[in-house]
């Protein structure tokens, strides 16, 4: 186990020593994100991992060391290490990579394939590539709100994960590392400097985070565990059913899983993130109830990523379990209105052209993406994969 001179905390040492043992019955490669302990949230600090084994696909884990953090890890095929460039274009997991150090290889060749993909990271088209990425999950994202303009406080949920992309695009080209921009928006945001920053910072307050009653709307996220899980306890997977559905699935219902996720937000009001707060709950309420959904999938055998919709989720969830709907729509927003998001689309759109800009500006062959624009019934039917984007 290699000294950090930064880990001053030995309970992080400590859950390394613990869990390191079992992984190098799996992994080829492990790495540990730096520094160990989280600075902008110390007190729910865990340990990520990043672990290459024998996986068929990204698949996150949960381990919980006795009276230490608790060590999440995402699992990626070793093959990986093989292909250093299409592990260096891998959206958000190159940012991972990059800002984690190895603590396990079982060969040189494998900790080569990781240094070589970090010595890739700003390569011109291998930058452009990795930001072509991220600019379609924006794609899919709006794209998802005009399904869902029956549900708008949902359709804001979509809102946020595409301005979430675009703050990650930033990131990127301004050569920062947002690997959690998804969950936690605001810790990239006040990493990117003006102009741009200023211009991301903007459009804030489109997505209407800064509602007072964050203890209403974490009482609402524990009841949703509480109705999906007891309703929709884990399935008997269909032979060859995809991995990455199944232990996304583990991984959410987890009851501990919440109650350390609930400490997060609270330590978010603590130190005054009142919008990260809303944020992160409004991302793990929507996660929750996936359950039900995934889990009908899984009884008709139906591929479904676990995070993407495949059906519009408002009828889905009246369908399969009205309460969920209910303590969804507390979280989300049950005032939120569609003219809202229309209103904030317009500007989307210029801050996208504008971080497009920004990110040319700086000498990135980033060429013009798809234009991003919500479903429309006159328009197209629905284009779904079972995959994420």
């Amino acid at each position: 186990m290699p000294v950090y001179a930064d880990a001053a905390d030995r309970r992080c040492i400590q859950a390394l020593h613990w869990a390191l043992p079992q992984l190098r019955q799996r992994a080829k490669a492990v790495f540990v994100r730096q520094p160990l302990l989280d600075p902008l949230l110390p007190d729910t600090a865990d340990i990520d991992l990043l672990a290459f084994g024998d996986v068929p696909a990204l698949l996150p884990e949960r381990l919980w060391p006795p009276d230490a953090p608790p060590v999440d890890i995402i699992w990626l095929p070793a093959a990986m290490l093989e292909d250093a460039q299409r592990l260096a274009r891998w959206g958000l997991i190159a940012h991972r990579l990059a800002g984690s150090a190895p603590i396990f290889h079982c060969d040189e060749r494998s900790l080569q394939g990781a240094e070589q993909a970090v010595a890739q990271l700003r390569t011109p088209s291998i930058q452009a590539a990795r930001l072509n990425g991220i600019f379609e999950m924006g794609w899919a994202t709006v794209y998802e709100i005009g399904v869902s303009w029956d549900f708008p406080g949902l359709a804001r949920l979509w809102l946020q994960i595409a301005w979430s992309a675009l703050l990650a695009v930033a990131a990127d080209a301004a050569g920062r590392l947002a690997p959690n921009v998804y969950t936690r928006p605001f810790d990239a945001l006040a990493s990117i400097d003006p102009p741009i920053g200023t211009r991301l910072a903007a459009f804030a307050p489109h997505l209407q985070l800064d509602t007072k009653a964050v203890e209403a709307l974490i009482a609402a996220t524990d009841r949703l565990h509480t109705c999906v899980t007891r309703s929709f306890p884990e399935p008997q997977w269909p032979a060859g059913y995809r991995a990455d559905t199944a232990q996304e699935y583990r991984y959410y219902a987890s009851r501990r899983e919440l109650d350390w996720r609930l400490g997060v937000v609270r330590e978010m009001l603590a130190r005054e993130q009142q919008q990260a707060a809303v944020a992160y709950l409004r991302f793990w309420a929507y996660s929750l109830a996936r359950i039900p959904v995934v889990h009908d999938c899984a009884l008709h055998n139906i591929d479904t990523a676990f995070g993407r919709p495949l059906r519009p989720m408002r009828a889905e969830l009246e369908r399969l379990c009205p309460p969920a709907l209910e303590e969804l729509q507390t979280v989300l927003g049950a005032d939120c209105q569609r003219a809202q998001i229309e209103q904030a689309l317009p500007q989307l759109t210029e801050l996208r052209d504008a971080v497009i800009d920004d990110a040319i500006g700086r000498d990135i062959p980033l060429g013009r993406p798809r234009p991003w624009a919500p479903w429309r019934a006159e328009a197209h039917p629905p284009s779904r994969s079972a995959s994420s984007p």
